[in-house]
C-alpha cells in the first residue's frame, strides 16, 4: 500500500441494540453508530473491520484494528477483495495490519449448527426493482426487509429520510413482510473520503454483522449482473461475507436489470410507490429525469412497461436517453441491456437512442 496513515479501529462499544465503532485516522476521531440492530458482543468490531477495508481499497490505505478478528472474518473479506482487485486492476487490497491477532492468536469461533440455527433471513430493502426482485426470486425465504436510514440519504436530512421511509414502510406492507428500520451516520466516514456507490458494501456486510444475534444470514441485490464483470470476480460474489455467526449474501445475480423490471411489473408489487431516484427531491419519490430515472422509463420502453408504475412518468424523453452518461462499466451494461431487449420488442426509435449514448461514452 502506499505511503498513508492506517485507518485505525480502537475499540466497539455495544449494547443490546446499537454497536459503536471508533473509527481514528491521524489525529481525527471518527465514531461510527449502527442502532437498532442485535449485534453480538465478540464478533461487533468485524462489522467495522468491513467498512474500514472496503474503504481501504478506495482510498489505498492499510487498517490496524486492536480487537480480534476471526479466520472466517478474513478469509470472506479476501474473497470480496479479490472482486474489487478484478473490477479495478489499478486497487489492490487493504490488509489488517498491526494488533490484528493478539499474541498471534485470532479471534475464538462460535459455529452455529444449521439443524438448530432458528435464526432470521434478512433482505435489504430499498423499494427500487433490485430490492423488488430480490423479494419476488427469494419470497419464500426471506423473514424480514431491511431498510437503513442513513446509507442513500445523509442521516441529518430527517424529513426527507422521514419521507422515504414511510414509501418503504408502506412497500413492505403492501408485501406482506416485516420491515426492519435500522440507522447508521456510516457516511460521514466514507461519503467525503471515497465512493459511496462502491464502499456502501461495507455498511451493506456491517449490518449483516451486527444483526447477528437475530439474523444468520442477510441477503442484498446485485446492481449489475454477472456477465458485466470480468470473470475471475464471478466464483468470489456467490460466495458469502461475514463470519461464522452471521453473512451477507450477493442474490439476483445473472439476471438483467431489464429481466428483473418485467418480474417485477409480473408480480403487481410496487406499481403505485416503486423507487428507483437517488436525487431525493423534496415531495417527490422519482423525479423522472434524473440518469438513473431515464434508464428505468427506457428499459421499461423496451418491454412495453411504460405507464404500469404510476410513480414514473408515462412517457420517455428519448433526446435525455441519447445524452446519458455511458463511460462507467455500470452505465453501459444497463444502456445494452436495454438495448438488447429493445431491438428484440422492435423499437427501432429507443435502439437509435441507446446506440447515440453508447458511441458517445464510448469516445
Amino acid at each position: 500500500m502506499p505511503d498513508r496513515p492506517p485507518i485505525v479501529i480502537d475499540d466497539c462499544e455495544v449494547d443490546g441494540s446499537s454497536a459503536v465503532g471508533h473509527f481514528r485516522i491521524c489525529d481525527e476521531q471518527i465514531p461510527i453508530r449502527f442502532s437498532d440492530v442485535a449485534p453480538e458482543p465478540d464478533t461487533a468490531v468485524e462489522a467495522f473491520a468491513a467498512i474500514g477495508q472496503i474503504m481501504g481499497m478506495e482510498t489505498h490505505q492499510s487498517v490496524v484494528c486492536r480487537p480480534r478478528l476471526s479466520r472466517t472474518y478474513h478469509r470472506t473479506m479476501s474473497r470480496f477483495q479479490a472482486i474489487h482487485v478484478a473490477h479495478f486492476p489499478d486497487q489492490q487490497a487493504s490488509p489488517v495490519l498491526g494488533a490484528r491477532w493478539p499474541r498471534g492468536r485470532p479471534r475464538r469461533e462460535r459455529p452455529v449448527d444449521p439443524a438448530t440455527d432458528d435464526r432470521r433471513v434478512g433482505a435489504f430493502f430499498s423499494g427500487g426493482v433490485d430490492s423488488l426482485d430480490l423479494l419476488v426470486e427469494w419470497w419464500d425465504e426471506i423473514d424480514d426487509l431491511v431498510f437503513v436510514r442513513g446509507f442513500d440519504i445523509e442521516p441529518d436530512d430527517v424529513a426527507r429520510n422521514d419521507d422515504v421511509t414511510a414509501w418503504v414502510r408502506a412497500e413492505a406492507e403492501a408485501a406482506g413482510k416485516p420491515l426492519l428500520v435500522l440507522e447508521t451516520d456510516i457516511r460521514r466516514l466514507l461519503v467525503p473520503r471515497s465512493d459511496w456507490t462502491w464502499t456502501v458494501y461495507g455498511g451493506l456486510i456491517a449490518t449483516a454483522i451486527l444483526l447477528g444475534r437475530t439474523h444468520r444470514l442477510v441477503m442484498c441485490a446485485a446492481s449489475v449482473a454477472d456477465r458485466h464483470l470480468p470473470p475471475e470476480a464471478h466464483g468470489h460474489r456467490a460466495s458469502p461475507f461475514g463470519n461464522e455467526r452471521s453473512v451477507l449474501r450477493i442474490e439476483g445475480r445473472i439476471a438483467t436489470r431489464v429481466e428483473k423490471l418485467e418480474r417485477v411489473a409480473a408480480s403487481g408489487l410496487a406499481k403505485d410507490s416503486l423507487r428507483v431516484c437517488w436525487q431525493n427531491v423534496p415531495g417527490t419519490i422519482n423525479c423522472g429525469v434524473c440518469d438513473k430515472c431515464t434508464r428505468t422509463l427506457v428499459g421499461l420502453a423496451a418491454i412495453d412497461r411504460l405507464g404500469h408504475f404510476s410513480s414514473l412518468p408515462d412517457t420517455v424523453d428519448l433526446d435525455r436517453v441519447a445524452a446519458h452518461p455511458a463511460i462507467t462499466r455500470s452505465d453501459r451494461a444497463y444502456l445494452i441491456e436495454a438495448r438488447d431487449a429493445a431491438a428484440s420488442t422492435g423499437h427501432a426509435d429507443v435502439v437509435e437512442a441507446l446506440d447515440t449514448a453508447l458511441r458517445v461514452g464510448a469516445r
